[in-house]
């Protein structure tokens, strides 16, 4: 944790754990990477961070399991820590149930978020629920149509509180979804077709209060939004969400979507902001005019108004090309837009190859995280108060230089300034500094960033603050030398922040990887 004048004020390790034995030199500390945080949504002195870990104390089968601590910055000590297991049933804090002796599943989690008086982890196509304050879980929510949750943003509306669920599409070839016909590796054509954003109402035993529901309870409901397809129309499928492949300017490709910001403003105007792949398949990637070819325009970021689908009398169903008060396009007050010139990647599918910036399926895995596979943009944030909002992700060349953090106008979608980090910006690593506007980015650890004279001879740094304004660096850290509590894992992982996150009085989370050291 940093303060604002960028001292380090308190350093968390968690230290639980039974597997990935570190590798020398290690000196008494090691183990986890923190790869994500959350403040408190009510209280600036509670945080949140997550680690990738394993337990067999936890889960007798030894898989991953998310390592979940809640910590008071104040005293910089835990408060309460537990871990997410793959299991329906609830528990406290530190007490698990007995876990079956087969059939558990590795659980990588995408992000962590704070909102409302619950703990919320996406991990696989789940939602997991915990309680802020003690960490007790609840419960986890199976997001239909999801194969994976990849982000969150929260909403009041109303005096009820709302999360948005940004998920990649269900793989599975079923309804509209066809398979892929062109040979392997076999592409998943509903991955991009059915990706999109899921409403669930957060539920409370007191709404005024805030008051969490009981273990086993339910603490989440979903509810329906207007979708772009109805009965009879090519590729319907009955889901109520809002599906990017129908809203689109390139539907009815749909994309992949890793990260979600959200804000409502004071006219009650509800809209998102997503990072995403330039290019998409859609329900039937064997037909020519559904295939990530460039034909369609190339878009990275973009901005979708939901307004509608939280006002009574919403309908099921609204035609795109006459949208009110919802969708992608200018009329209802959203835009698409291409981060500058994004990726262009060689993606093959069949006999034919692409440029795109789709992470490709390697060994039945598509991983974004994979050197030289990652996306374009990654990560989304937003500065409702200077109408701003940021981008970052990598490098838009495998070889040379070139911008990987864009700020755009929130409101039309121009680019205003671009920023060149070298290193990439990680999925959660990209937040607004409410007190100044700033922006804090995370990157991998690396010399070679753009100087504010805008030359490259820059010292190594694993975070910058950037003017929010103009994209100037105004300061850069080596917290390595800083932050000692990691030791040496026997894998490769890159150095570098992985998550970032910036409360009302301008303190700051940053999450590092495990492999710390000088080089």
């Amino acid at each position: 944790m940093l303060e604002p004048d960028g001292s380090v004020r308190n350093r968390i390790h968690d230290t639980r754990g039974t597997g990935w034995a570190v590798a020398a030199p290690a000196s008494g500390f090691g183990g986890w990477g923190g790869f994500y945080n959350s403040w408190d949504f009510l209280d600036p002195t509670i945080a949140f961070s997550a680690t990738i870990a394993r337990d067999t104390a936890a889960s007798n089968q030894d898989v991953v399991v998310v390592g979940i601590t809640r910590y008071n910055t104040v005293t910089g000590a835990a408060t309460h820590q537990t871990y997410a297991l793959d299991t329906d049933t609830a528990y406290a804090a530190g007490t698990y149930p007995s876990m079956p002796g087969s059939g558990q599943v590795d659980l990588f989690p995408n992000q962590i978020l704070c909102y409302g008086t619950y703990l919320f982890v996406a991990v696989s196509r789940y939602v997991y629920v915990f309680r802020a304050d003690t960490l007790a879980y609840i419960a986890r929510y199976t997001v239909p149509f999801s194969e994976e949750v990849q982000g969150f943003a929260g909403v009041t509306k109303g005096g009820e509180d709302f999360l948005l669920v940004l998920s990649t599409g269900h793989v599975s070839t079923d309804g509209p979804i066809e398979a892929d016909s062109g040979g392997a590796p076999e592409e998943r054509y509903g991955e991009f077709y059915r990706c999109h954003v899921r409403k669930l109402r957060l539920n409370y035993t007191n709404f005024a209060a805030r008051t969490p529901v009981a273990g086993g309870g339910t603490p989440l409901t979903s509810l329906y939004m207007p979708q772009g397809t109805q009965s009879g129309d090519d590729g319907y499928e009955d889901h109520l969400t809002f599906r990017f492949a129908e809203w689109s300017f390139a539907r009815p490709r749909g994309c992949l979507a890793y990260s979600i910001a959200a804000e409502i403003d004071a006219d009650g105007m509800i809209a998102v902001y997503v990072a995403r792949t330039n290019q998409g398949f859609g329900y039937d990637g064997n037909q020519s005019d559904q295939r990530p070819d460039g034909q369609a325009p190339y878009i990275t970021c973009c901005k979708a108004v939901l307004t509608r689908a939280f006002e009574v009398g919403a309908p099921t169903y609204m035609s795109p090309s006459v949208p009110v008060r919802y969708g992608l396009s200018v009329d209802a007050g959203g835009w698409e837009r291409d981060s500058g010139r994004s990726l262009r990647r060689a993606f093959s599918h069949g006999s034919n190859t692409y440029q795109n910036d789709i992470p490709a399926i390697s060994g039945g895995v598509r991983n974004p995280h994979d050197t030289d596979n990652e996306p374009s943009v990654w990560a989304v944030a937003l500065d409702t108060t200077n109408r701003r909002v940021f981008f970052a992700g990598r490098r838009p060349s495998l070889a040379g230089a070139g911008a990987n953090v864009y700020c755009m106008d929130a409101d039309n979608g121009d680019l205003l300034w671009t920023l060149d980090t070298k290193g990439i910006v990680q999925q959660n690593a990209l937040a607004v500094d409410p007190t100044t506007g700033n922006l804090v980015v995370g990157m991998s650890r690396t010399s070679g960033w753009e100087m504010p004279d805008g030359t490259t001879n820059s010292p190594k740094a694993e975070m910058l603050t950037v003017d929010g304004a103009t994209g100037l660096v105004l300061r850069h850290f080596d917290l390595t030398d800083t932050i000692n509590y990691n030791g040496i894992l026997s894998e490769s992982i890159t150095t570098g922040c992985y998550a970032v996150s910036v409360n009302s009085l301008g303190q700051s989370l940053i999450s590092l990887n495990p492999c710390r050291y000088d080089t």
